[in-house]
């Protein structure tokens, strides 16, 4: 299995190198005032045995990258592990001893060097073990990361996805409409068909070209809701009015893309739809403590009575709390002569 290598990473390069400051220091005090050699001695000792563990830690970390997982830990153990810490360790000897003699050259020491070979075995198993687990957590801490880097990503795709599915639930009632209306007008208005059809494929460019932005101004929505009732006013005629108050603060905020077309959509099928009088659909959008307001009013016939699902409105509202969480509100009132859609957006 690819084991994650720690000195290719500053933060841990840093650390382990402290930590073998702190252990050559201490190796270095232990010889001076236990077994009471010099201190030129001492430091030097010191200074080749654990600078050639450090190095040799190198060649260990990257045999690390040949272990695998998938063998028992028993089976690891003594084919791996074992083969690796004595051959580190004998290395390590060798070339210690080796350069100990080239620089050290006091019979004392010499005695003392030959002496101390059953502790220096003993002190690089336990400088291997360490080494290892320090290793293994790094290594594990890395996974650790990663997994939630991925699952974080995988979070991000799925309330994409989402979101895009929601999205693409809003498109059909619309163009189901729009071409129901042509089809009716294609016989009756050759002229109002072709100005439907212009119509509907500037709405659709403007579809195509937003549908994969997350966000976009308000005024490009305001510019997408004209066209979209532009189409409208060619079945509705004079029966839908339409009035827009925005204020300049609002005009450059940000707000998920075709996040109005659902509610005026809902507007014109529950009120210009279901009336025989003309019906006005006002749009106020203003700022307030740093968030968006938006604000869509449709007056209706007071004998009308509210008819479907809401599903355009239900997907606008999952929609926005999948993208903002709780940040975000849309609430609706419904009164007998008009019916009132409240969007925040932070």
């Amino acid at each position: 299995m690819q084991q994650l290598n720690p000195f290719k990473y500053r933060t841990s390069l840093t650390v382990i190198s402290l930590v073998w400051t702190a252990i050559t220091a201490v190796h270095i005090l232990f010889l001076f005032f236990l077994y009471k050699l010099p201190f030129d001695v001492a430091w030097k000792d010191g200074l080749i045995f654990n600078l050639l563990f450090a190095v040799f830690s190198v060649g260990v970390l990257s045999g690390l990258n040949f272990e695998d997982e998938n063998r028992p830990l028993l089976q690891r153990i003594m084919y791996f592990y074992v083969p690796l810490l004595a051959i580190m360790v004998t290395l390590w000897l060798i070339a210690g001893y080796s350069l100990a003699d080239q620089f050290i050259t006091t019979e004392e020491y010499h005695t003392f060097l030959v002496s101390s070979m059953k502790y220096r075995v003993l002190i690089g198993l336990v400088l291997f073990i360490m080494v290892v687990i320090v290793q293994q957590l790094i290594h594990y801490y890395r996974n650790f990361q990663l997994k939630e880097l991925k699952m974080t990503r995988l979070e991000n795709e799925l309330q994409r996805s989402k979101v895009n599915t929601l999205q693409m639930q809003m498109q059909p009632h619309f163009l189901f409409n729009a071409l129901n209306s042509i089809s009716a007008l294609t016989f009756e208005d050759s002229d109002k068909t072709r100005q439907m059809l212009i119509k509907l494929s500037e709405f659709l460019r403007y579809t195509t070209k937003y549908s994969e932005k997350q966000l976009v101004k308000l005024t490009d929505e305001l510019s997408h809701i004209d066209q979209y009732l532009a189409i409208e006013r060619l079945r509705f005629g004079e029966r839908l009015l339409y009035k827009k108050e925005i204020s300049k603060e609002a005009e450059e905020r940000l707000l998920p893309c075709l996040v109005l077309q659902p509610v005026i959509e809902n507007a014109i099928k529950h009120g210009v739809n279901q009336s025989l009088i003309p019906v006005e659909i006002r749009v106020v959008a203003k700022t307030d403590q740093d968030k968006l307001v938006i604000t869509i009013i449709n007056t209706k016939d007071g004998e009308s009575r509210k008819k479907g699902t809401g599903t355009g409105l239900k997907n606008l509202s999952n929609r926005l709390r999948i993208l903002y969480g709780e940040r975000a509100h849309l609430q609706v009132q419904n009164d007998t002569d008009k019916f009132t859609v409240r969007i925040v957006i932070p």
